[in-house]
C-alpha cells in the first residue's frame, strides 16, 4: 500500500517506485475504465500538482491522469479525464515514530469516594466483589475489573484492588493483576485474563489472594479454545509450555508441550536479573530433555531473552491487541507469543504485606492443585478465604469449584505452612438433592469443623460440613430458613463468622455469629441475615430474610466483613455487592446490628462492655390506690440513665423514682429506658395488673392470644410411593442424571431439563414452565396415558423399536395407551409398551446430556406427584403467658407459705401443666376453635393467678417463741394440793396451747388469745409471769388488770396503778436504755403479781339471804340471839373488801357459823323452820374451788419466787420480734 515518491533528476517531474514489488506507476498509456494502472520496471516520469484550495494532489504524464471513480467498488485506472472530483487525491507521508510499550499496571493517584470508580480507572465494568477487613482496621476490597465488557473469561478481565485506610470513606485503588496483552479500550476471547479474587489475612499480617489466571482463550464462555488432556504442569509439578505459532491460540493436544519451566526452582537454574532498576529471578524455559533454552520468564510468565555472547536478557515485544499500535512484552500467556502454556484454567497465588503507606504484593505463585488431566476448569470461589487451628497450626483454606465430573462441585485448598505449598481437599459431592455446591463460602462451628455454605439449584442455600480441616465433607442439608430462589441457575453467596457476642433486649445473649448475603430471588432483593450457632451446628437465625438491598431491581454477587475500630470488631459491617447489570457497577455500603435486628440489640467484644437492665419484681399486683417500688438495676452499676413511662397511665402512673401507682382496674405495661454514655440503649418492661371489686386482671405478661398466619396456595411435587392414582399429575424423573421429561407445546419429540430432590420433593427447573416438565396420568381398561400439560396436549407415544441413547421419545395428539408397573424401589416406576412379542421401555443413560429413548431394556423413573393445598388461613393460641405464670409459680418457696394455701396453688398449677403438656401449641383451621382454646387457656392461667394471690404466710417459729416459752414453763409446775376447778382451767389452757403449737397454720389471733388463757391459768394457780424484756406486753395486761379492777383486792392495788404509770412513762420514753426499761418490766412485774383476787363469797352472801328470810317467831329466845350475833358478823365479814383469796377461811368458818346458828333455832315446841338447809352443813365441795388455797406441800411458788422471775427471763432472751408477730393481724396478699 506504500510508495516512494523521489524527484528525478534532469526534469521537474518524479518516479514513483512500489515498495512492494519495486515497479515504477507508468501513466503514459491510458487504460480502460477501472481496468488498472500500468507499471514498469524502469522509471517513468509522473508530474505532482499540488491544489492549495483543497489540499489535494493530481498525478498525471501529459495528458493522461490517475483516475478513480466515485464509488469504492471503482478501481484506479488511466484517462484523460479533467475532472476533478476523479483525478485529485490525498498524498500520506509514512512518519516514523517509537512504539508505546505498555507494561505498568494502572494505579490510582488521589484517593477515591468509592472502592471501584468508572471515573478514576475508565473502566464501566466491574464484577464479582471480594471484601475483607484487615487486623489494623482497613478495609480491602477486590473484583474484576472488565473494562469494556461484563461477560466472563475468555474476555479482557483483571483484578483490582481498593484499600480504605478510614473507614471507608475514601480508597486508594490499583489493578494489581494486570495483562496488558489488550488495550484497557477493548475486549475479545483472544485476551487474557484474571477472573474471581478471593483474599483472606492470617495470623502473621500477611494477606493472601487466589484468582483464576486466564491464558489467551481460557474461560467458561463461548469462544474458549481449552484443553482437557493436561493440568499445565508436568509429573514433577513444572510449568509445560510449548513453542507454537504467535497470533493463534494454544495447541489442546499434551504432546505439543514438549518443553517445561521449573518456577519452584527445583533445578536450580534460576537466576537474578535488573528489569529498569527492579531486581527479579527468572528462570529458563527448557526441552525435556533439560536442555536450556535462550529464552526465560519472570514469576508473572514475562518473557525474555538471554544472549550467548554476554549472557545479558532483554525483552521481546509483541504487539498490543484491541486495534492499539502499542508494544507489550511478550508473555506465555499471550496470543501473540510463540511461547505458550497449556490452555486451562490456573489458580494464581499472591500475598502482600502491609505497610505504613499501602500494600506490597509479592511475586506470583501457580498452583498445581488439579485433581485430573481433564479438569480444565478449576475455579476459585469468590469471595474470601478463612484460616483455622488444625492441628495445632493454623490452615490457610480457600474454596475452590470445577466441572470435571459434569456437575459442578466444590473443593477446597489449604496450606499449612504460612502459603508456600498447598494441598487439594476432595468435592462436597453428596448433593442430597441440592443439584449442585459450585461458589462456596467457608465458616467454622462452635466444634472446630468447617461449614461450607454453597451456590446450588434449589431454593434454599445449602450447606456441608467438613471434620477433617477440609478434606472431606458431609452430606449436603438445605438450611430451610435460607430462601434464594435459583431460577436463573443461581448466584454466588457469603457467609462469614463474627467475632463478639450479640445481646438482645432480653438481654439473652448469643455466641458464635455467622453472618450472610444473598439474593432472595435470583439476582434480585438482597438479604443479609444474622445467626447463632449452637455446639451442633445448628443456626438460629436471628432476623428475618427481608429484602434490603433493590436499587436497579439488582442484587447479584456480594460479599460481606465485619469493620473494626480502634483494634476491635465493631457491631458495623461492610457490604460490597453487585447493584446494576448494564454496565456492571458494585457498590459498598455499612449496616449495623441495629439495622439488622432493631433497637435494644446490641454487640459487645468483652464482658467490660456488657451493659444490662433488670426490673424487680418481674410484675406488679395491685389494688386501686395502691402503689409498689420498682426497682431498675443496671450493670455495671451508673453505667446508664433511667426513664420511666407507662403504656397506659389512666390504669397505672410510674414516677420519675420508679414508684408505680393504681389508678383504675386493668392492666399496664411500665417501661424503663437505660441510656449509656456510649450510646447504647437497653429497655426492660414490667406488667402491672390492678384488681378491682370483681373479676381478675392478669398482667400483660401472664396473657395469651390468637396469632393467625395467611398461607398461599402452594404446589410441591412428592415421589409417589403407594401407587399411582387413577388419575394424577406427575413428573417424570430419572435420579441418576437428574432429567425431567420435558415437551413443548408444538414439538413431535419429547426433550429434558435439569432437576433436582431433596426429602422425597422434586424440585422442577425454575428456567422454564412447569406445564413443559408435567404429564397428566391417566388410568384406562388397557393401562395409561401419559398427555403433556402443554397447549397441545400431546400423549407420550414410545417408538415401535429400540433406539439409540439421545434419540429422544415421540409425542403424539392422539391417546396412546402405555403400561406403567412397579419399580424395585418405592416410587419408581417402568414405562413401556409391547410391540408383538417384545416390550420396549422409555429409557435413560447414565450420561445426562443424552435425552430419553426407548430400550428393550427396562429403565426405572422416579414419579413425583402433583399435590397443591389452597390458599387457606390457620390459627394458633399462645401458651407463653400460661407457661410463664407456671415458671414464676416454680419459683416459690414452700415453706414461705401455709399449707393450705400451697396446696390450693399447687391443684391450680397442676390444672395448667395438664393442659402445657398435652399440646404444646394446636393450630386451628378456624377461629371459633382457637377462641375457645384461648378461653380454656385464659380460666387456667386466673385459677392459677388467683391461687397465688390468696397465698398466706405460715406462722414460723419465731410467732409461736412466747407461747412455746410459757407453755414450757407451764408443764415445771406442780398442780397439787389446788382446787379442781384452778386445776381444770389450767390444764384446758395448756390443751389449748399445746393444740396451737402443733397447728402449723395457727393464726397470730390464735396464738395470741392461747398465750393469754395460759397466763390466765397459771395466775389461777396464784401465779403470774413476766418478761423484763416485754414491757409493752406487761403494760398491756396491767391496762386490762385496770379495766377489771373491782375482782382485785384493794392491798397492792396503788403499787400497781404507780408501776403501770411509770411503765407508760419508760415505754414512751424514747431515749431510755434498757436498765431503765428492765427495772420499770421489774416493778410492773412484782405489782402484777402482788395482786390477789378477791375472796369468794357467794355462798356466804345466799346464806345470808337465806338467813334474813327465816321468821323467827315461835323460837327460844337465845336460839334467836345466837342467830342474830352470827348474822350480824356474817353481815360484817360479807361488807369487809379487804379480804382477799388468802382469807377464804374466814369467809368459809363464817359460813360454817352462820349455818349452825340458823341449825340452832329451838322452837318453843317440837317444830323446826319451813326452810332450813336440807343438810346440816354445806360440803367442802360446794366451796369455789377456783378459791380454794393450795396446799403447803403443793410448793407453788410464792409471788417474787425466783422461779417465777426465771420464766420472765427466759422470754426475755427471746426475739423482740416475736410479740410484734403475735399482734400481726393476717392479711391478703397484695
Amino acid at each position: 500500500q506504500l510508495w516512494t515518491i523521489e524527484k528525478r533528476e534532469g526534469d521537474d517531474g518524479y518516479n514513483i517506485k512500489s515498495l512492494d514489488s519495486n515497479r515504477y506507476l507508468d501513466l503514459s498509456q491510458t487504460t480502460a475504465v477501472n481496468g488498472h494502472v500500468n507499471t514498469s520496471d524502469q522509471p517513468v516520469r509522473v508530474d505532482i500538482t499540488f491544489h492549495e484550495e483543497s489540499g489535494t494532489y493530481t498525478l498525471s504524464n501529459g495528458s493522461n491522469y490517475l483516475t478513480h471513480g466515485s464509488t469504492a467498488g471503482n478501481k484506479y485506472y488511466c484517462s484523460t479525464s479533467q475532472d476533478s472530483a476523479l483525478i485529485e487525491f490525498q498524498l500520506y507521508q509514512e512518519t516514523q515514530v517509537l512504539p508505546t510499550v505498555v507494561g505498568e499496571n494502572p494505579k490510582g493517584t488521589q484517593p477515591v469516594s468509592e472502592p471501584f470508580s468508572s471515573e478514576a480507572t475508565g473502566s464501566q465494568h466491574f464484577r464479582i466483589p471480594s471484601l475483607y477487613t484487615l487486623d489494623n482496621g482497613w478495609i480491602v476490597a477486590a473484583s474484576d475489573i472488565r473494562w469494556t465488557t461484563g461477560g466472563d473469561s475468555p474476555q479482557n478481565l483483571d483484578t483490582i484492588v481498593s484499600v480504605s485506610k478510614d473507614n471507608g470513606q475514601t480508597w486508594e485503588w490499583e489493578v494489581v493483576n494486570y495483562l496488558a496483552d489488550m488495550a484497557d479500550t477493548s475486549t475479545g476471547n483472544a485476551s487474557s485474563s484474571f477472573i474471581d479474587p478471593s483474599i483472606v489475612q492470617d495470623s502473621n499480617g500477611t494477606i493472601h489472594m487466589v484468582v483464576d489466571a486466564c491464558p489467551s482463550y481460557v474461560g467458561l464462555m463461548s469462544g474458549n479454545q481449552m484443553g482437557q488432556e493436561s493440568t499445565g504442569f508436568d509429573s514433577q509439578g513444572r510449568l509445560l509450555v510449548a513453542k507454537a505459532t504467535a497470533g493463534t491460540y494454544a495447541p489442546k493436544t499434551a504432546s505439543s508441550y514438549t518443553y517445561y519451566v521449573d518456577l519452584n526452582n527445583t533445578n536450580g537454574l534460576a537466576e537474578p536479573a535488573n528489569d529498569n532498576g527492579k531486581d527479579v529471578i527468572l528462570y529458563p524455559i527448557c526441552s525435556q530433555d533439560g536442555t536450556v533454552t535462550d529464552t526465560w520468564v519472570d514469576a508473572f510468565l514475562n518473557v525474555y531473552v538471554k544472549s550467548e555472547e554476554d549472557g545479558t536478557f532483554t525483552k521481546p515485544y509483541v504487539t498490543q491487541l484491541g486495534n492499539s499500535a502499542n508494544r507489550v512484552q511478550k508473555n506465555l500467556f499471550f496470543q501473540n507469543s510463540e511461547w505458550k502454556v497449556y490452555p486451562v484454567f490456573y489458580i494464581m497465588h499472591r500475598t502482600a504485606q502491609v505497610t505504613e503507606d499501602g500494600l506490597v504484593w509479592s511475586a506470583p505463585q501457580f498452583l498445581d492443585i488439579k485433581a485430573a488431566d481433564n479438569e480444565k476448569f478449576t475455579g476459585v470461589c469468590p469471595g474470601r478465604g478463612i484460616t483455622m487451628t488444625y492441628n495445632d497450626t493454623e490452615r490457610i483454606i480457600f474454596p475452590l469449584y470445577d466441572n470435571r465430573t459434569g456437575n459442578e462441585l466444590a473443593s477446597v485448598i489449604y496450606s499449612d505452612d504460612g502459603g508456600a505449598t498447598w494441598q487439594r481437599g476432595g468435592h462436597n459431592s453428596n448433593l442430597n438433592g441440592v443439584g449442585k455446591t459450585s461458589e462456596s463460602q467457608l465458616v467454622l462451628l462452635p466444634n472446630g469443623d468447617l461449614r461450607m455454605y454453597s451456590r446450588n439449584t434449589i431454593n434454599y442455600v445449602s450447606y456441608a460440613d467438613s471434620s477433617d480441616g477440609g478434606v472431606t465433607w458431609s452430606q449436603c442439608q438445605p438450611d430451610n430458613n435460607l430462601f434464594s430462589q435459583k431460577s436463573g441457575g443461581g448466584c454466588m453467596v457469603s457467609f462469614i463468622n463474627l467475632e463478639g457476642t450479640l445481646i438482645g433486649p432480653d438481654d439473652q445473649e448469643y455466641e458464635n455469629l455467622i453472618l450472610g448475603s444473598y439474593a432472595r430471588i435470583q439476582r434480585t432483593e438482597g438479604i443479609v441475615r444474622i445467626g447463632s450457632a449452637d455446639e451442633n451446628g445448628t443456626v438460629t437465625w436471628l432476623n428475618e430474610d427481608v429484602t434490603r438491598y433493590d436499587e436497579n431491581n439488582y442484587f447479584a454477587y456480594s460479599c460481606v466483613s465485619q469493620l473494626q475500630e480502634n483494634g476491635k470488631a465493631t457491631d458495623t459491617f461492610g457490604i460490597l455487592y453487585e447493584n446494576q447489570g448494564s454496565p456492571c457497577q458494585i457498590k459498598y455500603e455499612t449496616l449495623t446490628v441495629q439495622d439488622l435486628l432493631g433497637e435494644g440489640w446490641y454487640m459487645v467484644q468483652d464482658e467490660s462492655e456488657k451493659i444490662t437492665l433488670t426490673l424487680e419484681p418481674q410484675f406488679v399486683n395491685l389494688s386501686v390506690g395502691q402503689s409498689g417500688q420498682v426497682q431498675a438495676i443496671v450493670t455495671p452499676e451508673d453505667a446508664a440513665t433511667i426513664t420511666w413511662s407507662s403504656d397506659t397511665p389512666a390504669v397505672a402512673t410510674v414516677s420519675d423514682t420508679g414508684v408505680v401507682t393504681a389508678v383504675s382496674s386493668g392492666t399496664a405495661t411500665i417501661t424503663a429506658t437505660a441510656t449509656a454514655s456510649n450510646g447504647i440503649v437497653r429497655t426492660a418492661k414490667l406488667s402491672v395488673a390492678v384488681q378491682g371489686e370483681s373479676g381478675i386482671f392478669l398482667p400483660p405478661c401472664f396473657q395469651d392470644i390468637i396469632s393467625s398466619e395467611d398461607h398461599e396456595a402452594q404446589t410441591t411435587y412428592n415421589l409417589d410411593t403407594d401407587g399411582l392414582n387413577a388419575e394424577g399429575v406427575y413428573a417424570i424423573y430419572h435420579a441418576g442424571t437428574q432429567r425431567i421429561l420435558y415437551h413443548a407445546n408444538g414439538q413431535s419429540n419429547t426433550d429434558q431439563v435439569t432437576g433436582s430432590v431433596s426429602n422425597n420433593q422434586l424440585i422442577l427447573d425454575g428456567q422454564y414452565a412447569a406445564s413443559r416438565q408435567l404429564w397428566r396420568i391417566t388410568q384406562t381398561e388397557d393401562g395409561y396415558t401419559v398427555q403433556s400439560l402443554e397447549a397441545d396436549g400431546a400423549y407420550l407415544r414410545l417408538n415401535d423399536s429400540a433406539t439409540q441413547p439421545g434419540a429422544r421419545v415421540p409425542v403424539q395428539s392422539e391417546p396412546y395407551t402405555l403400561t406403567i408397573q412397579p419399580g424395585a424401589t418405592p416410587g419408581s416406576y417402568t414405562i413401556s409398551h409391547t410391540v408383538g412379542d417384545r416390550e420396549l421401555y422409555l429409557s435413560h443413560s447414565s450420561e445426562a446430556t443424552k435425552q430419553y429413548y426407548v430400550s428393550a431394556e427396562a429403565s426405572e423413573f422416579q414419579l413425583f406427584l402433583e399435590t397443591t393445598i389452597p390458599a387457606h388461613t390457620t390459627y394458633q393460641v399462645s401458651v407463653s403467658g400460661l407457661r410463664g405464670l407456671v415458671s414464676f409459680v416454680d419459683t416459690l418457696d414452700p415453706q414461705a407459705y401455709s399449707a393450705s394455701s400451697w396446696e390450693a396453688l399447687q391443684a391450680a398449677k397442676q390444672a395448667a401443666n395438664d393442659l402445657l403438656s398435652s399440646d404444646d401449641a394446636p393450630v386451628f383451621d378456624n377461629e371459633s376453635d382457637a377462641q375457645a382454646r384461648l378461653d380454656q387457656v385464659t380460666a387456667l392461667t386466673k385459677d392459677l393467678y388467683q391461687a397465688w394471690m390468696d397465698l398466706v404466710p405460715p406462722q414460723t417459729s419465731t410467732d409461736k417463741a412466747l407461747l412455746q416459752k410459757t407453755y414450757d414453763y407451764a408443764l415445771t409446775l406442780s398442780t397439787q394440793g389446788v382446787t379442781e376447778s384452778a386445776k381444770k382451767l389450767f390444764e384446758d389452757a395448756l390443751a389449748q396451747a399445746k393444740a396451737v403449737l402443733d397447728d402449723p397454720d395457727a393464726t397470730a389471733e390464735e396464738i395470741n388469745t392461747a398465750w393469754d388463757d395460759l397466763l390466765v391459768g397459771i395466775w389461777s394457780l396464784g401465779l403470774t409471769q413476766g418478761d423484763k424484756a416485754m414491757l409493752e406486753q406487761l403494760i398491756t395486761k396491767a391496762e386490762a388488770m385496770v379495766e377489771d379492777s373491782d375482782k382485785y383486792v384493794a392491798d397492792h392495788w396503788q403499787a400497781l396503778l404507780d408501776a403501770l404509770e411509770t411503765a407508760l412513762a419508760v415505754q414512751a420514753d424514747g431515749d431510755a436504755m434498757q436498765e431503765d426499761v428492765d427495772q420499770a418490766a421489774q416493778a410492773l412485774l412484782n405489782s402484777i403479781l402482788d395482786q390477789r383476787f378477791k375472796a369468794d363469797k357467794s355462798i356466804l352472801e345466799g346464806l345470808i339471804a337465806q338467813a334474813q328470810r327465816i321468821d323467827l317467831t315461835g323460837y327460844t329466845a337465845q336460839s334467836v340471839a345466837t342467830f342474830r350475833t352470827a348474822l350480824a358478823e356474817a353481815q360484817a365479814v360479807l361488807a369487809d373488801h379487804s379480804l382477799s383469796e388468802d382469807e377464804q377461811s374466814q369467809v368459809d368458818a363464817m359460813v360454817d357459823k352462820l349455818t349452825a346458828a340458823i341449825h340452832g333455832l329451838t322452837a318453843d315446841g317440837a317444830a323446826e323452820p319451813s326452810d332450813t338447809p336440807a343438810t346440816d352443813t354445806p360440803e367442802a365441795s360446794k366451796a369455789p374451788d377456783a378459791t380454794q388455797k393450795p396446799a403447803q406441800d403443793d410448793k407453788v411458788p410464792a409471788t417474787g419466787d425466783t422461779q417465777v422471775m426465771g420464766l420472765w427471763i427466759a422470754l426475755t432472751a427471746a426475739s423482740a420480734v416475736a410479740l410484734a408477730s403475735l399482734a400481726t393481724a393476717r392479711k391478703k396478699r397484695s
